[in-house]
């Protein structure tokens, strides 16, 4: 059981710094205790290793293809008014969208911590009763952000049309 609490510590440590620095150095302090980081050690401590960190080929070509491409300066883009209303209005659904989500989310928690109360037969029916109101706005929810994202999709389609 120890050394697998230690395997998935130092997999933790590789992957949290392969991600954070351009090296990882491995170095004892005065007091002998190892450490693991991305910043060069102290003068002074006894180091153990330097590696370079294992460069992501995913994250290089995202690296490059942000490069690659040069947004167009605001006085080459010129978008009508019919399409800029149409990006609006499905802005304003998504903003619906998201407004509504979070009313999801906090429902949810809600249904949650009524299913979690117990109690007596009839706190448990009472609670249930609770549960069945909260069930069906968060329905009424879904449905929501279901009719808000469907109509923003459509106006978002009819905008990227227009060119």
């Amino acid at each position: 059981m120890r050394s697998l609490a230690v395997a998935v510590t130092l997999i933790f440590c590789v992957v949290t710094f392969s991600i954070a620095g351009e090296a990882i150095y491995t170095w004892k302090d005065e007091q002998g205790v190892l450490n693991i980081t991305d910043a060069p050690p102290p003068a002074g401590a006894v180091v153990l290793d330097v590696s370079p960190v294992p460069h992501d080929p995913v994250r290089k070509n995202k690296k490059k293809s942000a490069q690659q491409v040069v947004p167009p300066s605001p006085s080459q883009v010129t978008i009508s008014p019919e399409k800029q209303r149409l990006l609006d209005q499905a802005a304003a659904y998504r903003k619906q969208e998201e407004e509504a989500y979070q009313r999801g989310v906090a429902l949810q928690a809600e249904i949650e911590e009524w299913q979690a109360k117990s109690g007596t037969k009839r706190k448990r029916r009472r609670n249930n009763r609770k549960i069945k109101k909260f069930n069906e706005r968060f329905i009424a929810v879904n449905n929501e952000i279901e009719t808000a994202a469907t109509k923003a999709e459509e106006l978002e389609k009819k905008a990227a049309a227009m060119q």
